[in-house]
């Protein structure tokens, strides 16, 4: 039998090996975000918060390959450089959780749950739509395919 210091020796080689096998997992989904946006004509950036929680498993179910959150990127990048949302979308969040705090009477934290997930989309398509663009220099292959419910 083995005493406790080998059965603690032997634990912690084994999650020193799944550490090891873990980050090499999270460094090839990394890489392979980073070489989807590539083909899709955009550096990648080391900040990407939606990336980080892609590589974690944290990010939403719609997120559900290295390719969609390539798309997501670029598109958001586009948006950027193409309207004012990056110098707008700070105050627009603040204004409108101050608005839905006072209307609904919610606790900030709950208030800024719902913002934060709301408000960036919404914000978004405002932008696209009141500047009259298009997603016309993105390939649009990268949509998600869903799958039938009924069977072919």
């Amino acid at each position: 039998m083995f005493g406790k210091k080998r059965r603690f020796v032997a634990a912690t080689e084994h999650c020193q090996f799944l550490g090891t096998n873990i980050k090499g997992q999270m460094s090839d989904l990394y890489e392979a975000v980073c070489d989807a946006q590539r083909a899709l004509g955009m550096e990648p950036r080391s900040d990407s918060r939606l990336t980080q929680s892609f590589v974690k498993g944290t990010a939403e179910p719609e997120y559900s390959s290295p390719e969609i959150v390539a798309h997501e990127l670029v598109m958001t990048d586009h948006i950027y450089s193409s309207t004012l949302y990056g110098d707008i979308i700070e105050e627009v969040m603040r204004n409108v959780a101050d608005w839905m705090r006072r209307k609904y009477k919610l606790p900030w934290g709950d208030t800024w749950t719902i913002v934060r997930f709301y408000v960036p989309t919404m914000l978004k398509l405002h932008c696209m739509i009141s500047t009259g663009q298009a997603f016309t220099n993105v390939p649009l292959n990268l949509q998600p395919q869903f799958r039938s419910s009924t069977p072919s």
